[in-house]
């Protein structure tokens, strides 16, 4: 794995861990302890996961962007690069990458 984020998914009442890593493996678990493999809508490597106000926002090789509000259905976001991105940071509502070649 590579990445950890905690959240609240929409309509849940307790927090959800979501790890996520190499081949576009996605994990979840309630307590950081018991962990359920989730599907992932690609599998491509996921290189970082930030939980942004409603929803999980995740970013990895060929600029991929994806996200969540229900850890189920993931929608891919633009990142307008082809470079793989390796990091987010979030606050106040916005989410931002940064990965190879200074992007």
């Amino acid at each position: 794995m590579r990445a950890l984020a905690l959240g609240t998914v929409a309509g849940a009442t307790t927090n959800s861990y979501l790890a996520v890593g190499l081949g576009g493996a996605m994990y979840q678990s309630p307590n950081a302890v018991d962990w359920t493999a989730i599907a992932s809508p690609g599998s491509g490597d996921l290189h970082a996961v930030v939980f942004l106000t409603d929803k999980y926002v995740v970013a990895g090789s060929a600029g991929s962007i994806l996200y969540s509000t229900n850890l189920a259905d993931w929608t891919a976001a633009n990142s307008n690069t082809s470079e793989s991105l390796n990091a987010l940071a979030a606050r106040a509502g916005l989410a931002v990458a940064v990965g190879d070649n200074g992007t």
